[in-house]
């Protein structure tokens, strides 16, 4: 199990996307929670398997649930084991 902080490097035009990457992370089993930045960013702290990470990462980056593909900074750290859901911090 993995643990990694998603962040877009550009903001978005509102916070309903923030629903929609939860969807997202759900259908991967992925578990933590999504939040936007003061700058209108989103950031996500993720937990789950690194192949599901990996593809929730590439699926964000595509621009598959965005208006258009972001610039994407990504931490890895330890898994904690943490969270049991998704949600969003808003």
């Amino acid at each position: 199990m993995f643990r990694a902080t998603v962040e877009t490097g550009a903001p978005l035009p509102d916070s309903s996307y923030c629903y929609v990457i939860q969807r997202a992370a759900k259908k991967l089993e992925l578990t933590g929670w999504v939040s936007m930045t003061h700058t209108g960013a989103l950031r996500s702290e993720l937990e789950g398997e690194k192949t599901a990470i990996e593809k929730f990462i590439n699926q964000l980056g595509s621009g598959l649930f965005l208006p258009y593909p972001p610039p994407l900074n990504v931490m890895w750290s330890t898994y904690r084991g943490q969270f049991r859901d998704i949600e969003v911090r808003l």
